[in-house]
């Protein structure tokens, strides 16, 4: 196991490094100029590219759990309701850590002073996200094991690839972000548009526009 101050661990949101969640209610984001609370609502929300019923309904939830469970219902045979479920995007599962990696580019550019001196923080240590339940195969995140972790947490590694291109020097790529348009992905009907940090600042650099103003804490 790495020494202790060699990683940086999250699972709630409150805690010391929890901006590093998706759930973290810190960092709302413009997309298409309509204010989405989290990057869990967003993340979501994109599994239903062809359903803007589907997504308003998980970006009206307030709490990014909910907005989660809502994405992830099931069919309920005795209450007769069609759960959303089986109307994700077949290709999820292939294209996930993209949208992911898609999401966390947007939280930064809305809040690149804010989640840049948080990802900066870790600066030559492992993020590890602790998943909230026990899980067998953890995705997203890890399970203690031992004196270790255990899962392909591939939410941390994003982070940490995120926090690298931000430290380096050459790092103008990240103040513009665009869906990769092979991916198709809509949101609310509309193809998500290319957001670029300078159309957010006035001329001067010093003070934020409105928009972005809005959806900052």
């Amino acid at each position: 196991m790495k020494a202790q101050n060699a990683v940086v661990t999250f699972k709630k949101a409150v805690e010391e490094f929890g901006g590093f969640s998706n759930m973290s209610g810190d960092f709302p984001i413009l997309v298409n100029g309509i204010r989405v609370r989290t990057v869990e609502h967003l993340y979501q929300s994109l599994k239903f590219t062809n359903d803007p019923d589907v997504q308003k309904q998980i970006l009206n939830e307030a709490s990014p759990m909910k907005a989660k469970w809502i994405a992830n219902t099931k069919n309920h045979k005795k209450k007769n309701k069609k759960g959303n479920i089986k109307k994700v995007r077949q290709d999820w599962k292939a294209i996930q850590v993209e949208v992911m990696e898609f999401c966390l580019g947007l939280k930064l550019i809305h809040h690149w002073v804010k989640f840049g001196k948080l990802l900066r923080s870790t600066e030559g240590r492992t993020i590890f996200e602790i998943e909230a339940r026990e899980v067998k195969s953890p995705f997203w995140g890890v399970v203690p094991d031992g004196d270790g972790f255990r899962g392909e947490n591939r939410l941390g590694e994003l982070l940490m690839k995120l926090r690298d291109e931000l430290i380096d020097s050459d790092n103008e790529s990240l103040m513009v972000v665009e869906a990769p348009p092979h991916l198709g992905l809509k949101f609310l009907g509309y193809e998500i548009g290319v957001i670029d940090r300078s159309d957010h600042l006035i001329k001067g650099g010093t003070r934020f526009s409105e928009r972005v103003a809005e959806v900052r804490p």
